[in-house]
């Protein structure tokens, strides 16, 4: 199991997609709002902190599938064709990831009238899409030289 590359691939989107739930995803700014999105929260960062608090559990809760996902696939190592289902399924969910972000940052700045500011956390889930693809293509190999082997019986 931990021998295979997709393995490792799949750690690697496990560990992005649990930083990317701790990490700020965006900044907001203008004369009178300083703003930081979270996954979990949008909070102020000026001088009025009870004047902005928001939650968006509609980010929050696919930020937590992703690396649930992730991690659960590693351990399906003999059921390759359910891993190629969960990998896509994952893919899946890092897109709506990134339209649930949009549909927020929108939200934001057409309430506060603030500049948007993308922070590093806001790359890691198309990092994840990349690394995801990838170990699909491993995953897909292993199956084919499975088949190879069986028609060999």
């Amino acid at each position: 199991m931990l021998q295979r590359i997709q393995t490792i691939y799949l750690m690697i989107v496990t560990m992005l997609a649990a930083l990317s739930c701790a990490l700020p995803v965006a900044n907001f700014y203008n004369d009178m709002w300083q703003l930081q999105l979270s996954a979990w929260q949008l909070q102020s960062l000026s001088a009025q902190p009870a004047a902005v608090t928001a939650h968006f559990w509609g980010l929050f809760a696919i930020s937590l599938l992703i690396p649930i996902v992730a991690f659960a696939t590693i351990w399906l190592y003999r059921k390759r064709m359910l891993q190629i289902r969960l990998c896509i399924l994952n893919m899946l969910f890092m897109l709506g990831y990134y339209a649930v972000l949009g549909v927020c940052i929108w939200q934001v700045v057409d309430k506060f009238d603030v500049s948007f500011v993308p922070q590093l956390a806001a790359v890691f889930p198309l990092v994840n899409i990349i690394l995801t693809w990838l170990a699909l293509r491993g995953i897909g190999k292993d199956e084919a030289k499975v088949r190879a082997a069986d028609r060999l019986r």
